[in-house]
Order: C-alpha cells, then structure tokens, then sequence
C-alpha cells in the first residue's frame, strides 16, 4: 500500500472520492506496488480478445476455454461503465449468459465433446459485436463517468458510509480498467506515472510547501483525458548497432520497418546538440565498427515505440548474426526518438512493479549447506539440488536481460522445473499452477499485513493502546494480526487512517474479513483461483513466445507477476529449509504446501456447533511472521 505525501500536503483543495481516486491511480502504476492494488493484466477488452484467440487454437480444450470464459463472465459482470451506458453494449447480456451456458455444460458433458466448439458459431457472434462497441466507446464512457463521479458538487457527503463504499469500489474498479486498456494501447507504466503527476495539485510558484488550488481538479482531469484519447503518433527510434565485422558492413538499407544507415539523418545529428552533455556522451557518432537501426512506429509513448522497435531489430539481427557469424553485435538499450521535431534519449522500458522483498530467510552459508547435503544423502535426490540452484540461476539471467518477453522465458523455466522436475506429467499449465497456488495462498494475509504497516510508516502514525504508545509499522504481521482482530483495536488502526480514504477502505474490508472465517476462506479462494488463471495465461504467453515468436500483450505485467511468484516462492523455500533441515526437496517443500493450504481451508470453513463462538485460525496464526 502506497501512501502519497505530495497529495496528502494538498488534501483540503480535493473531495474524497478524488482523494480516492488519486490514490488507487497511484497505487496502480507505483514502481513497488503490492500487485493486489495494481492495475489489472485483463479488462473487458482484451480479456474477449483472449477467449476469441483461444477459441481458435486448435490444441486448446474446453478446461482451457472455460478458464478464460469465467474470467471473462467476472470482468464484465455488473460493471460500472457498462451499466452507466448500456445502450452502448447491447450484445453484454449475450456475451455473459452464453459464456456461462458454456461453461456450465463444459463441467457436465463427457470429455471429448466440446461444447465450446458445438455453440462457437453464436457465441463468437456475440463477442465480435460486443468487441466492437467497446472498443468504439469504452474509453470515453470510463472517462464520462469518471468525470460525472468525482465531479466537486458530488463529493459523496450526503451518502451514507455503506454507499460511499460501493462508490469506492466503482472508482476502482473503472480506474484499474482505464488504466489496463491504456497500459494494454502503448502506455507503459512510467508514462501512466507521469500522466497521474499531472492530475496532483501543482505546487505553486515551484514551492513544495504550498499548492496552486486555482485549477480545479476536473481541469487537470481535462487535460489528461485529452492526452489519452488522442490516436497513436509517429515515433522514429534510433538505436546504435556496435561489433559489426567487416564482411558485414555492407549491409545498409531497408528490411521491412527496419532501416540500417552508416549515420545519423543531418536533422537528427543537429537535434543530439540540444542534448545535455551527459547524453551527448553516450556518443551517437559513427565509427568502423558501428552502424544504426532507424524504425518509424506508431505509438501513444516513446518507450513503447522503443520497445516495439527493438524487438523488430532483434530480429533482423538474429539473421545477421547467423549469416555473419556476428556474435559481438549488439545493440543500445537507450535509444534516441523523434517526436514532433523533438529528440529525446529514453532507455527501453524494463519496469517489474513489485515491493521489494525484506524478508529474512536464514543464514545463506547453512541453506547451501543444507543443499549440498540433499544430493550427499541420497544420490536420488541430486535433482532436487539442481531444481532448486537452477532456478536461482534462471531468476537471475530473467532479471538482467533486456525484453520483457525473455525475462518471461526464463522465470518461466525456472518456475517450471522447480514445481514439476523432469519427471513430472500431465498438463505443464496445470502442474505449476497445482504448485504455486496453495504457495502463494499462504503468505496471502501475511502480504497484505506488511503492505498495511509500510503505510503506516509512510503515515508516521502511533496509536496508544491500553496506556501503551504503539507504532503500527514496528509491528510483526502477528501481532498486527491481533490487533485487527480486536473490535477496539481494530477502530485505532482505522482512526489513524481516516484521512486517507483509500488506505481506509482497504484496511475496512480487510478487518471486516480477518473477523470472519467464512470471509477469510472466501477471500483466499478468490486469491486461489486469480492465481490459477494468471498461471495458465503466464504458461500460455511462454508458449506463445516460444513456439510463435509473436509479440505478447500485456507482457510486462504478466513479468510482473511470475517475477513475484517465483521470488515469493524460492523465499519461501529458503526458509523451509532453513527450518527444516531433514526436507529432502522442492517436491516435499510443496507438497508440505498443499496439505498446510488444505488444514488452513477445512479450518476455516469448518462451522461452529450450536452456538459456539467463532474462533480465531489457529494455522492461520502460525505461518504469519
């Protein structure tokens, strides 16, 4: 949870539905945001885009349409944007009811008969015509809302809390999708960070201590919904081409969208004088050994035309490395763009959006140790080493190469080898996501506490309980645990955020939820299956990537959270072998895994006799740190 102290310094010139929404659009595109506040992988739109390609690959079977078909059934159900226009998706209604028949029938039929297939004439009809009015009006019906939600005379004061909270969701929930179908269009997640900049009160006369409140916040929203709406522009990237041999240096001209030239355009030469020094000094001049890679692409961000550029360069230079036997040719990761008759330097986006891990998982000298000794005890178990230093050595090729796409590849590897090994079958998709699922549902509550007490550090807030002076982030997520679950308590913690009306809701539901084991159970099983379909869309993609070469959408973010599967993962594991020195490998450490995740469910789904009172989740309490 991320706490903004520039918008906090300005919070009497906004409403708190604009408080909210400032804090949930800066949630979503922080660099270190806890990926349950991020922006979403899948939006109404794409998420048909996926269920249509899907329909269409000739491997998939039903258990593969239906995962994405309710996920779809979720994104499309009682959204706010399209309840707010529904003249607008006449074919929603369709969409929903014939994806769920499906779906629903697919769990009934015998396998072998696809009903996907059967219905795939009427329900692809449906789907296309509701494709197409989203993407005729989406946009401009979340902005419509938007603008008419968090206008200053709707400021929600005359709203009861209960339906203050239901506002709070729709603000979310609009704003995550806007921003995943901006993310999704060519805005990469720092220019969604400089774009939310713009929606802040300015400081006045470049003064941090004092706000310009004259331009009201609706005008400022103008301005970036003007800056998102506009169709993409012409980028022309140019990247630098060192290590290049003699025998190829004749190979200048155009291949496809790629140009390779000997120099730079005189005008781009001109414009590098307007450089500062320091990115003068990165050197755009010609020499022997070197050549450029100029690329026109149609973007909405410079990072991303980037990106998209150098991809295509990649593979040209896949081709000439084979043909040349060019293996010391590389290319720049910063690159030099053209826009508007102005030159920027701007590196390729490499963003992963995840906190950063401070957890403690045990002397490294004594886990190696303890690995070595997996192999000495029984030479059986060799394997179980090699999974585990493997995927170490895969999480960090993944973090230091460039494309997203090939970060993707290898914690993919990693990821798989260390939940399946070489012997295990069945269903790849379905064996790592059998594996890390009841993994992640573990540290679910736990990750959630930690992002509250990072807040309260922003907050800089103590509470005194019982005579005591408390600071909330000095905690353990144990003894916050319990003071979430203590009525007064509980209201503290609440009290020292009411001025922060996102960090309020969340940390609400979240106490609502910690006071009921019927709704910790939900929530987990909700977690649960998010997870199991991101999974199967992350094991999709590497497919994709490996077998097509194609460009993935959404990839970033689909990095984003592999990255914080795998890490969370080998965390884990660290510290189970340093706990449990007699582990004989990743195969036992996840098994002990599921059979924890099943003891925690049938806990906390388990109902009180006569009227007992509820009780607190013994296993819950002790696998929180």
């Amino acid at each position: 949870m991320r706490i903004d102290i520039h918008v906090r310094s300005a919070a009497n010139a906004l409403t708190n539905r604009q408080l909210f929404f400032l804090a949930a659009w800066f949630n979503m595109v922080h660099q270190s945001s806890l990926d349950s506040y991020r922006l979403r992988t899948m939006n109404p739109l794409n998420i048909l885009r996926e269920f249509s390609k899907i329909s269409e690959v000739p491997h998939a079977d039903d258990r593969d349409r239906a995962i994405v078909a309710e996920e779809a059934i979720e994104i499309l159900s009682d959204h706010p944007i399209l309840q707010f226009r529904s003249n607008h998706y006449k074919a929603l209604t369709e969409v929903v009811a014939s994806l769920a028949e499906a779906v629903q029938a697919a769990k009934k039929d015998k396998e072998g008969q696809s009903v996907f297939k059967q219905k795939s004439t009427l329900i692809g009809s449906f789907v296309r015509e509701l494709d197409q009015s989203l993407k005729l009006h989406f946009i401009n019906d979340t902005f419509d809302w938007l603008e008419e939600t968090l206008n200053d005379a709707n400021d929600g004061s005359a709203s009861s809390p209960a339906l203050e909270e239901i506002e709070y969701l729709k603000i979310e929930r609009a704003s995550r999708d806007l921003l995943s179908f901006a993310y999704d269009e060519g805005f990469g997640l720092e220019s969604l960070y400089a774009i939310y900049k713009l929606l802040q009160p300015q400081p006045l006369n470049g003064s941090v201590q004092s706000t310009d409140t004259s331009e009201a916040f609706l005008v400022r929203f103008g301005k970036v919904r003007s800056m998102m709406t506009e169709s993409p522009t012409n980028y022309r990237a140019f990247f630098v081409i060192d290590g290049m041999p003699d025998k190829g240096k004749n190979i200048t001209g155009r291949y496809g969208d790629v140009k390779i030239i000997k120099s730079l355009p005189a005008n781009v030469i001109e414009l590098t004088k307007t450089l500062t020094k320091k990115l003068r000094a990165q050197s755009w001049t010609e020499n022997d050994q070197r050549l450029f890679a100029e690329v026109d692409v149609e973007s909405r961000d410079g990072r991303s035309a980037g990106a998209a550029a150098y991809r295509q360069i990649g593979q040209l230079l896949d081709l000439i490395r084979y043909k040349y036997d060019a293996i010391n040719l590389r290319v720049t990761t910063d690159f030099l763009v053209l826009h508007n008759e102005k030159l920027l330097v701007l590196p390729l986006p490499t963003l992963i959006p995840n906190p950063k891990g401070k957890k403690d998982t045990g002397n490294l000298v004594d886990f190696f140790g303890n690995l070595q000794a997996i192999g000495l005890r029984d030479i059986i178990q060799t394997e179980s080493r090699d999974r585990m230093l493997s995927a170490f050595r895969l999480y960090r090729v993944g973090t230091s190469v460039t494309l997203f796409e090939n970060k993707l590849v290898n914690w993919w590897t990693a990821t798989e080898y260390l939940a399946k090994g070489s012997k295990g079958g069945g269903p790849i998709g379905a064996g790592v996501e059998g594996a890390l699922a009841p993994t992640l549902g573990l540290i679910y509550v736990s990750k959630h506490l930690s992002a509250y007490r990072s807040a309260f550090e922003t907050l800089k807030k103590h509470l005194t309980i019982r005579g005591g002076l408390i600071r909330p982030h000095e905690l353990t997520n144990k003894k916050l645990y319990e003071l979430v679950q203590s009525p007064d308590t509980a209201q503290d913690l609440l009290g020292a955020c009411d001025d922060e009306p996102y960090f309020f809701y969340h940390l609400k539901k979240f106490i609502e939820n910690m006071n009921s084991q019927d709704k910790i159970a939900a929530m987990l099983r909700v977690h649960d299956r998010r997870v199991r379909w991101q999974v199967q869309r992350i094991y999709r993609a590497r497919c994709d990537i490996v077998h097509s070469a194609q460009p993935v959408a959404m990839v970033g973010l689909l990095c984003a959270n592999l990255e914080y599967y795998l890490r969370m993962t080998l965390n884990s594991m660290l510290q189970a072998f340093h706990e449990i020195p007699t582990m004989r490998g990743p195969g036992e450490f996840f098994e002990r895994k599921k059979y924890l995740y099943r003891q925690l469910l049938s806990e906390l789904e388990e109902k009180p006799v006569g009227k007992a009172p509820v009780k607190a989740s013994s296993v819950l309490a002790s696998i929180l740190d």
